[in-house]
Parts: structure tokens; sequence; C-alpha cells
């Protein structure tokens, strides 16, 4: 693959005619380029087999699904932003625009395993992301055998898949033409990452059985009307959201005394939607024949005859 990239950066603060003393730089930048991604492991546009030991004698077993057809994913990026500094850089930092825009994105595509394999990876179609990255910096205190800086990042990213091939959207939900991988459904016009689930409907007050809402067609009325189910595998799965961030970044404080310094680097997140698997987890139900485990202590509040109207099941 060919890939290229240009950029350009004006220093308005070095021109002749610019007077404003506390301005010790101020930079207008833009630039264009591309990349290719193949992070997805080798071997993917063919069928790989391996070879094993079979009661001593040799074995060959199907490992994995090839795609002839695979190539490069392009990320074409454009930006534009400004770099600054004021006040001997006391305060000084820089605002950036993005655009990348991805295309022959490549994407693990599953399918049923009646094929005698769960899938394969395949160039799936476009996706765009474009938002805003800013980052801040200052020294609050700025002395000889003294400093105490204060260092943020933020950025906020707007994700859209623009484009499936046809063979990649066999479902089409809420208007969203897709495909199902796992617990997310990728179709256009949604984030990447959409949560595609079962939605829990509390607890049977009478059984303290977990229920999920279940949607089926009502024989008098023929609309489809939704109602709780203990079956699990009956109940219908929704998009439920996804799991790509408002606003991401991080922040750090330091100090620096004659010599000495400490530092404080943390990270946040708003926004986004995660599965807590950890916490299903340690809400599982104890049983007799394990030796020991780690609980929740939400688990003392599990429904029982005594506590019906509580939203945890029974054990």
């Amino acid at each position: 693959g060919n890939f290229w990239s240009v950029g350009a950066a004006w220093l308005i603060n070095r021109e002749k005619w610019f007077n404003a003393p506390f301005v010790d730089m101020l930079k207008v930048k833009a630039s264009y380029g591309s990349q290719g991604n193949d992070a997805i492991g080798s071997y993917r546009y063919t069928d790989t087999y391996v070879y094993e030991n079979n009661d001593g004698q040799v074995a060959v077993l199907f490992n994995s699904k090839g795609n002839p057809n695979i190539t490069w994913e392009t990320n074409s990026n454009s930006n534009i932003g400004t770099e600054f500094g004021f006040w001997q850089n006391r305060l000084y930092g820089n605002i950036d625009y993005f655009h990348r825009k991805t295309t022959d994105m490549l994407f693990y595509f599953s399918v049923p395993s009646s094929l005698g394999y769960s899938g394969y990876y395949a160039n799936v179609g476009d996706m765009v992301n474009q938002g805003i990255e800013l980052e801040l910096g200052a020294d609050i205190i700025r002395r000889k055998n003294f400093n105490w800086s204060f260092n943020l990042n933020l950025t906020h990213i707007d994700n859209k898949i623009t484009y499936l091939a046809d063979e990649h959207k066999p479902l089409n939900l809420n208007g969203h033409p897709g495909y199902l991988s796992g617990a997310y459904y990728f179709a256009e016009g949604l984030p990447l990452y959409t949560f595609y689930m079962r939605s829990y409907a509390g607890v049977n007050e009478k059984t303290g059985e977990s229920q999920w809402w279940m949607e089926e067609k009502d024989k008098a009325t023929g609309k489809m009307v939704r109602k709780p189910t203990t079956d699990y595998n009956s109940a219908t799965r929704y998009i439920t959201g996804n799991a790509m961030p408002d606003v991401y970044g991080g922040f750090t404080t330091s100090l620096d005394f004659y010599g000495v310094d400490i530092s404080a680097n943390f990270t946040y997140q708003i926004g986004g939607m995660v599965y807590d698997s950890g916490y299903a987890g340690f809400m599982a139900s104890p049983q007799g024949t394990s030796v020991g485990g780690n609980y929740h202590r939400d688990i003392l509040d599990s429904w029982s005859a005594t506590n019906q109207t509580s939203n945890i099941p029974r054990l």
C-alpha cells in the first residue's frame, strides 16, 4: 500500500506586524494524510491449519478461515488547529479539530458455526471519527526552587459507521442495516460498539427469579407487546447504547521543590457504556461444592421470602 501525508504551520507571532508582548507563541497548523492498518494478525488472506498428535499419528486440523479479497484498511486524517503560549509560557496549550475517515475497515465478521468456523476477517465498510482535542498546561507557581504545574487534556469524538457492504448487513434493526457480533450490533448510521443485548425486567416478586423483556405478537390485536419472561434465551435483544465515551482524557499535577519532584496522574471518561462483567461475577450464587470465592456485598440484599421487593434475584 502507498500512504502519504502533507502538513503546514504558520507562526503568527514571528511576523513583523505582530505586536502582543504577552504572547510567546501562536501557531496555526493544518495537515492531511493517510495511514494503513493491518494489525489483525498474519495470513488472513488464506485458510490455515494446524498439525496435532492424534494417538501417535499426524493429524491436520482446520484453524482459521481466510479471505482472499482482504486488503489494507486506510485511515485518511484531516487536522486543523492552533498552538499557543502566553506570559512566558506560564499558560500553554493546543486545540485541534480532526476528521478521520476509515475505508475498507478491517473487522471480524461472525458467521453461523454450522459452516465449520465462527467467522473471518473482512473489509466490512467505512467509518468516520471527528471531534476536538484540547490540551492546556499552566505553571500555577513558578519560583527559582519551587514550581507547581497543572496539565489537562480532553478528547470528544463523534463516531459513526457510514457504509457496510451488502454481504455484511443481513439484518435491519430500527432502520439501521448491519450485522451482529457477540454483544455488539455493527450497522450503518450507528457508532462502533453499539450494544445489542437482552434488557433486564427486574425480579419476579413471587418467585425471586430474574426477568427479561420479551416481545411477542398479541393474538387479539396482532400487535407486538412487551412482557417479562424468566427464560433468558427467549428474551428479545435491544439496542441498548454504545461504548463510545462523550469525553475522555487525563490530568496531571506536579511539584518540583529543590530538585525533588512529586507528580500525580489521573485519567477519566465521561459517558459510554461498559458491561461490568466483574460485578456480574461477584453476584453469582455461592456454591456449597466450592472452596470459596469473592462475592459483592449487594448479594446480601438478594430476594427472599422476607425481602420480596429487592431488585436482586434470589440465590
